[in-house]
C-alpha cells in the first residue's frame, strides 16, 4: 500500500481518482480540425499566482516531499512505455512550457496521481491491471489534465491566501519556503477545505478523452477501465437515483464519462494500429515486477563490499517434496538451494513475500505478497514462470497461496454485515470460486485482526497448515477451521474433533494426520486421522506454535516454534521428546535427513542424531540489509561493528573484510584504543551481559555488570536509571564501559521520560512536556524561556528541549519549541552547533536555532549524520539519494547510492563521509563538491 505519511499530502496536490515533449504537427492540426479546440484554457474566475515556471519549481517541491515515500520502478523499459504515450498525447495539444515526466511507483493501489508542473505517476499495480495502451492513455490524459487546466496552482494560491495571507511567490527556493509553511499551516487547519471537486475531475476527464482521441487512442477504453477498476459493474445510476441519494458517486462518475464518450466527434483522432505483442511484452514484465538497476552516483573514494557479508536470519527452511531441493527465505531473498550436492541453484529477489512453498510435483516455488502479488518460479529453468496481480473490491487481511499457485485464500472483514468471511480466488483472473459468508462471527476477533493487520501486514493472522502434498488447506481457528481442497476448490467435510478438540495450534503430519493442542489442556493433545477426525493418540503438546515437517517417515514429527531458550524444534510424538532444538527459525525434515541454519548464516544439512562430520554446509549469496542495523563505526574509521538480530560481527573498513564473528547485540560503542563493548541480549541459556572485544587480539571478554531494563548500553552509552519513591526523583548515571564506573549523574524532579541521542554520540537531547517539574523549574530560571514559550501559538505542542553533552553531563543549550505537527518522534531530535533538527514523518526536518528558539528553515530529508564541530549535516531522501549540507544550508555535495541507507558517518574534520547500504556496501566519499557530480534534478 501507498504510504500513509504521504496520503494528506497528495489530496493537497489534487490526485486524481485515477487521479510536454512537444512535436508532430502533423497530428496537432489532425486533432484540431477533427476534434475541435483542446480544452486545457484556465477559467477565467481562478486566480493563479504561479507562471509557467513557477508551476514547475512548485512541481519539484512537491516531488522532493513525496518521492522519498515512494519507490519508483527502475526498470527504464517500462518507463519508457509511458512516457511515449505521454509524448503522443501531449503532441496533440498547444505548445506548452510545463515539461512532462511520467513516473512508475512500485506501488499496490490500482491508482494514479499527478503534481504541478507535469509531474505524472502511474502506480505499478494500475498498469498491471491495464489490458492495452488505450486503458493507460486513458489514465495518463486524466492526469494530464489536472496538470494542463492548472488545477495545482490554482489551489495552492487559494490555500497560500487563506491559510498564510500570501498573494506573490517570486523563485524556487520562495516557493518551497512557502510551500513547507502551508504544509505545517494545514497540519493546524481546524477547518479545512476539499482539495478535490466533482467539477475538477470532470474537467480532467474531459481533458483526458480529448487527447486520447485526438492521439488515436479508443476513448471507450477510458470508461471500461474505470468500470472494471473500481467494480462498477457497468451501473450508472439515474436522476432519480440522484435526488434519493442511492446513486453511488462510482456510477455517476462513470455516467459522466459515457457521456464525454459519446460525445467525442466520428471523425476525431486517426486509430493506431494496436501494439498487441508489444504491449503483452511490457505487461508481462510489469505484472513480473523484477528489481532493475540502480543508479549509481558517489564519487567514492574507496569502495568495499562486506566479505562475508552480515546474513539476516532464515524465517523458514524447506525440502521440497521429491526431496531434492531446499527452499531457504529471509525477508527479501527466497534461496533454492541443491540437495546433492549442496549448493545454491539461484536467488529470487522477493522483498517482504510471505511463506513461500514448493507446488505439489516439485517443479516450482510459489509465493505471494500482502499486496496479492503472486509469481511462481520454475526449479529446474531457474526463472520466473508466471506472475499475476489480483485486482479485488475488497482488501484481503489474510492470505494463503496455494502450493502449485492456482488459488488465493482471501479472508475479508464485512464491517457492515459484522462478519469475517472467506473466500478462494482464482489468481489468473482474480474471480471468485468458492466463499463462506458470516464465517467468523465476532467482533473482537474484527478488532484483533484489523489491528492486526495495521501494524505488521507481513503477519498471517490465522492458523494454517497444509497436507504434505500441498493439496490440502486446513485453515483457522477452532470450532471455525475449514478444510479446503485445493485442487477442486472446495470443502473437505471433516469429523467434529478436528473443529472442535483441537482448540490451539495444528499441523499435518503427511496427508492422512494432524496433531492438534488443546490450548486449556496442552497434556491431552492428541493425533487425529484426517478426515474423520479419530483420535489415533493421546499426546502432551506444549502451548507453541505447530508447523509441518516435510516428511518424518515412520515417526510422527512436527515443528514446534518459540520453545523457551529455543527458536525451534523438532518434536516427536511418537516418543513424547524433542529429536532435536536449535536457536534459529529455520528447520525442517525429511526422512531423517534434517536441514537447518548454522550460526553464521550458512545452511546445514545432516541428519537426526548424525555427527558434525557427517554435516555439509553451503553460504548463502547476499540478502539486503533490513532498515535498522545495529552499527558501530571506530573514531578512527578503521573498524565496523554490525548486528541484525542474532547475528553480526566487525569488519575492516579498508579491505571490507570480517575480522570477527560475533552475536548479534543490540547497542554497541569503540573506545578510542579500538576495543568493542557491546550489549548482547539474553540467548537461550546464556544471559543478557556486556562484554568486550579486542579486535587487535580476536578476545572477547564478559564483564562483571548486570543489565537489565533500567541498566543497559543505549545510543553507545552504558545508563542506569533509578527513581526515589520517596522523594519523586530519578537520577540517570553514565559508566565508562571500561572500567564499569560512573562517570557522571544527573538528578531529574520527573518520572522516566524520553530522550535521545544526537548522530554522532555527542549530545544527549531530553524532550519535557512545559508541565513537567523540570520544564516549569527550567522557566523560573531563565526569562528567555518564558519569552520563547510566549511565542508559541499551539501550547499543547510546546516542549522543553535541553541538550546535555553525553560526556559529561553538563549542560549544553535548551529551548522552547513548538514541535512540527508532522513530529516524527523523540529519535528525530539532533543538534549541531546553534541548530537543533527536529525530523517530520513526511521527509521534511525543521531547523531551529538553539539561541533564540526561532526555526530558521526547514530541508528535505532525513538526517543520518551529524558533525558537531563542523555543522555540517548528511541527509538521506528519496532511495539512495543522499545530500551534505553545512551549518547555513547551502548543498555540498550530492550523492547517488543505488541502494538504500542504512547507516552514516562523518571522518574527521567532517571532509569525507563513510555510508553503509542495504547491499552492505561501504564507501568513502568527499565532501568537497569540487569532487562530486553534479546534482541532475
Amino acid at each position: 500500500m501507498v504510504g500513509v505519511r504521504w496520503v494528506a499530502f497528495v489530496a493537497l496536490v489534487g490526485c486524481g481518482a485515477v487521479c510536454g515533449a512537444q512535436g508532430n504537427d502533423g497530428l496537432r492540426e489532425a486533432a484540431i480540425k477533427n476534434c475541435g479546440v483542446a480544452p486545457v484554457v484556465a477559467r477565467d474566475s481562478q486566480t493563479n499566482i504561479f507562471s509557467e515556471q513557477q508551476e514547475m519549481w512548485l512541481g519539484q517541491v512537491e516531488a522532493d516531499v513525496l518521492e522519498s515515500q515512494i519507490r519508483p520502478v527502475r526498470d527504464a523499459a517500462l518507463q519508457d512505455r509511458l512516457q511515449r504515450i505521454t509524448d503522443r498525447l501531449l503532441a496533440t495539444l498547444p505548445a506548452t512550457g510545463l515539461k512532462f515526466r511520467v513516473t512508475m511507483v512500485d506501488a499496490e493501489d490500482i491508482n494514479g496521481f499527478s503534481l504541478a508542473g507535469g509531474h505524472v505517476y502511474i502506480l505499478r499495480k494500475l498498469a498491471a491491471t491495464a489490458k492495452n495502451d488505450d486503458e493507460l492513455a486513458g489514465v495518463i490524459g486524466h492526469e494530464l489534465g489536472h496538470i494542463l487546466s492548472h488545477q495545482f496552482a490554482f489551489e495552492t494560491t487559494r490555500e497560500m491566501r487563506r491559510l498564510l495571507n500570501v498573494s506573490s511567490v517570486s523563485d524556487e527556493e520562495d516557493i518551497r519556503k512557502k510551500f513547507e509553511l502551508m504544509l505545517d499551516a494545514e497540519y493546524h487547519d481546524k477547518h479545512p477545505e476539499s482539495h478535490e471537486t466533482d467539477q475538477e475531475q470532470a474537467e480532467a476527464d474531459h481533458i483526458g478523452l480529448y487527447v486520447m482521441s485526438a492521439a488515436g487512442y479508443r476513448p471507450q477504453a477510458y470508461a471500461d477501465f474505470w468500470d472494471r477498476s473500481f467494480f462498477v459493474g457497468g451501473k450508472t445510476g439515474s436522476r432519480l437515483g440522484d435526488f434519493f441519494g442511492t446513486t453511488k458517486p462510482s456510477q455517476k462518475r462513470l455516467r459522466s464519462i459515457d457521456a464525454m464518450v459519446a460525445a467525442v466527434p466520428a471523425d476525431c483522432g486517426k486509430g493506431i494500429s494496436p501494439d498487441e505483442a508489444g504491449f503483452a511484452a511490457w505487461h508481462d514484465a510489469v505484472v513480473a515486477n523484477q528489481a532493475g538497476a540502480e543508479k549509481v552516483r558517489s564519487a567514492a573514494l574507496a569502495e568495499v563490499t562486506l566479505t562475508p557479508p552480515l546474513r539476516m536470519e532464515l524465517a523458514q527452511l524447506k525440502f521440497s517434496p521429491n526431496g531434492k531441493e531446499i527452499l531457504a527465505q529471509d525477508a527479501s531473498s527466497i534461496f533454492v538451494i541443491d540437495r546433492e550436492p549442496l549448493a545454491v541453484r539461484f536467488r529470487i529477489d522477493a522483498d517482504g513475500a510471505l511463506p513461500a512453498n514448493f507446488s505439489p510435483d516439485s517443479q516450482s516455488v510459489t509465493f505471494s505478497t500482502p499486496g496479492l502479488h503472486t509469481e511462481q518460479w520454475s526449479v529446474a529453468e531457474k526463472k520466473l514462470k508466471e506472475a499475476h496481480e489480483l485486482l479485488l473490491k475488497d482488501d484481503c487481511y489474510d492470505t494463503r497461496l496455494s502450493p502449485d499457485g492456482r488459488t488465493l485464500v482471501c479472508v475479508q472483514v464485512n464491517l457492515d454485515a459484522e462478519e469475517i468471511e472467506l473466500a478462494l480466488l482464482d489468481t489468473t483472473n482474480s474471480q471468485v470460486v468458492w466463499e463462506k459468508k458470516g464465517w467468523e462471527r465476532n467482533w473482537y476477533m474484527m478488532g484483533a485482526l484489523l489491528f492486526s493487520q495495521e501494524f505488521d501486514n507481513t503477519r498471517q493472522f490465522f492458523p494454517s497448515s497444509y497436507s504434505s502434498d500441498g493439496n490440502v488447506l486446513l485453515f483457522g481457528p477452532a470450532g471455525d477451521k475449514v478444510a479446503l481442497d485445493l485442487r477442486q476448490r472446495s470443502v473437505i467435510k471433516t469429523g467434529g474433533a478436528i473443529r472442535d478438540a483441537i482448540s490451539g495450534e495444528y499441523a499435518f503430519v503427511g496427508n492422512d494426520k494432524v496433531a492438534g493442542e488443546k490450548y486449556f489442556d496442552p497434556k491431552s493433545s492428541g493425533i487425529y486421522s484426517f478426515p474423520d477426525g479419530r483420535l489415533l493418540n493421546k499426546v502432551w503438546i506444549p502451548p507453541t506454535a505447530l508447523k509441518s515437517v516435510t516428511s518424518s517417515g515412520t515417526d510422527v514429527h512436527v515443528l514446534a516454534l518459540g520453545l523457551k531458550d529455543y527458536a525451534i524444534g523438532i518434536e516427536d510424538l511418537t516418543h513424547q521428546n524433542f529429536a532435536m532444538t536449535l536457536k534459529t527459525a529455520g528447520l525442517d525434515e525429511y526422512d531423517g535427513a534434517i536441514v537447518g541454519e548454522a550460526t553464521g548464516g550458512a545452511v546445514v544439512l545432516g541428519r537426526l542424531g548424525g555427527t558434525k562430520t557427517e554435516q555439509t554446509h553451503v553460504a548463502l549469496p547476499l540478502s539486503p540489509l533490513p532498515f535498522s542495523p545495529r552499527v558501530a563505526l571506530s573514531g578512527d574509521g578503521r573498524y565496523l561493528a554490525l548486528s541484525v538480530s542474532r547475528r553480526g560481527g566487525v569488519w575492516d573498513v579498508k579491505t571490507g573484510k570480517q575480522l570477527a564473528a560475533l552475536h548479534g547485540f543490540t547497542d554497541a560503542v569503540w573506545s578510542n584504543d579500538g576495543v568493542l563493548f557491546a550489549d548482547f541480549p539474553k540467548d537461550g541459556n546464556e544471559e543478557r551481559h556486556l562484554a568486550q572485544v579486542s579486535i587487535d587480539k580476536l578476545v572477547q571478554t564478559v564483564l562483571p555488570f548486570k543489565l537489565t531494563d533500567e541498566t543497559h548500553m543505549r545510543y553507545g552509552r552504558l545508563t542506569d536509571w533509578k527513581q526515589d519513591e520517596k522523594k519523586k526523583l530519578w537520577t540517570v548515571s553514565m559508566y565508562d564501559p571500561a572500567t564499569q564506573k560512573v562517570t557522571w549523574s544527573r538528578v531529574f524532579p520527573d518520572r522516566y521520560f524520553s530522550y535521545t541521542s544526537s548522530y554522532g554520540s555527542r549530545d544527549l537531547i531530553f524532550n519535557f512536556d512545559m508541565g513537567t517539574h523540570t520544564a516549569k523549574d527550567a522557566l523560573k530560571a531563565n526569562a528567555a524561556l518564558s519569552v520563547e514559550l510566549q511565542a508559541v501559538k499551539n501550547k499543547k505542542a510546546a516542549r522543553l528541549i535541553r541538550v546535555l553533552d553525553g560526556t559529561t553531563g553538563g549542560d549544553v543549550g535548551e529551548l522552547v519549541v513548538e514541535l512540527p505537527p508532522n513530529y516524527a518522534g523523540i529519535d528525530g531530535l539532533n543538534r549541531a552547533g546553534d541548530l537543533l533538527y527536529v525530523l517530520g514523518v513526511d521527509d521534511r526536518t525543521a531547523v531551529y536555532a538553539m539561541s533564540t528558539g526561532k526555526q530558521v528553515r526547514d530541508l528535505i530529508g532525513y538526517l543520518r549524520a551529524v558533525d558537531t564541530d563542523t555543522g555540517k549535516i548528511f541527509t538521506a531522501n528519496r532511495i539512495g539519494e543522499c545530500f551534505v549540507y553545512d551549518s547555513s544550508g547551502k548543498e555540498l555535495a550530492h550523492y547517488e547510492m543505488g541502494s538504500p541507507i542504512r547507516f552514516a558517518a562523518f571522518g574527521a574534520g567532517a571532509s569525507t563521509v563513510t555510508v553503509l547500504t542495504a547491499d552492505e556496501r561501504l564507501r568513502t566519499m568527499s565532501v568537497d563538491a569540487a569532487k562530486v557530480p553534479a546534482a541532475a534534478k
